[in-house]
């Protein structure tokens, strides 16, 4: 062998050797590179107001409202078309039951009326028992007449917790019935103003009696010039017949409803309904001492939203 080709031999062996002692640490690098790494915690997307939906409707009812007797002191109630407004959200627990809890503003519903006419003196004179005796017998009142106007209301706010079945779904139609439970606020008033016929103007008299009167007072009527029947009964001073009051309470109401709701979309529902609304007994005492009790009802045909809020 020559010279050369031992050196040529030496270098083989002394590669080779490095070789074998840098492929276990090359390995294990490219081991580290290519295993797994740890796997991460898995993240969920976070659902908020699954279930949940807003709902508004408008609607007419046919409720009871004031009515004018022809005695102006008192107020009855009759049945009269008018219009409501509700709000709410609720929870739709599966595709067969759901629950709200809503508000409803009713309209105030005015009515105007006049009663007939009534004596309304602007002084008390005197009579006496002749033309010629100075001797004052008794007073009467003055022949002025006045009308009366009269204004009453009724405001109702409804406040329930609704449960309803949804009874399936046909082509995006779902019928459903329900029933409610709740508050209802109610609000009664009543105004009579009294005006001069003579000339429109509020009745605002000073009336006093005249010196000697006698006791006990009478009141005549000049056109019979007998006593009056019934006697009047006049404050003495300045008059001011109008009044007004105001009756408020809390009843316990309740309520049934049916309807149908349409898919609009996956997530809006326009709704069409008919409800029935108890809202309690509503007393309505008057200035002649009689005392009304009437149990307020409401029929209603509503038109509404619902909007699901996932």
């Amino acid at each position: 062998m020559s010279s050369r080709t031992s050196i040529l031999c030496g270098l083989l062996v002394s590669v080779a050797a490095a070789s074998c002692t840098a492929v276990p640490a090359e390995a294990a690098d490219l081991g580290s590179f290519f295993s797994s790494p740890q796997p991460d915690i898995p993240t969920q997307p976070v659902e908020f107001g699954t279930g949940w939906y807003i709902r508004g409707d408008v609607g007419g009812a046919l409720q009871d409202a004031p009515q004018l007797l022809s005695d102006v002191y008192n107020v009855n109630f009759s049945q009269k078309l008018n219009w409501s407004v509700d709000i709410g959200a609720g929870y739709q627990f599966n595709q067969w039951f759901r629950t709200d809890a809503t508000y409803t503003y009713y309209g105030t519903y005015p009515t105007n009326g006049r009663g007939p006419d009534v004596l309304c003196p602007q002084s008390l004179d005197p009579v006496y028992s002749d033309s010629t005796d100075t001797t004052i017998i008794g007073v009467t009142p003055g022949t002025n007449t006045c009308t009366p106007k009269e204004t009453a209301s009724l405001q109702k706010n409804l406040f329930l917790v609704n449960g309803y079945v949804d009874l399936g779904n046909w082509a995006g139609v779902t019928p459903y019935i329900g029933a409610g439970v709740g508050a209802a606020y109610l609000n009664a008033t009543q105004t009579v103003n009294f005006y001069n016929n003579s000339d429109g103007s509020p009745y605002r008299a000073v009336l006093s009696l005249p010196q000697n009167f006698p006791l006990p007072l009478v009141y005549y009527d000049t056109t019979t010039g007998l006593p009056m029947n019934p006697q009047p009964h006049y404050n003495m001073g300045a008059q001011n017949w109008d009044y007004s009051r105001s009756v408020s309470k809390w009843n316990f109401a309740f309520a049934m409803m049916a309807g149908i709701s349409y898919d609009i979309s996956t997530n809006l529902k326009l709704d069409l309904g008919y409800r029935y609304v108890n809202f309690g007994t509503m007393s309505f005492k008057s200035l002649s001492g009689t005392l009304f009790d009437k149990g307020l009802t409401s029929q209603e045909v509503r038109l509404g939203l619902r909007y699901l809020v996932d």
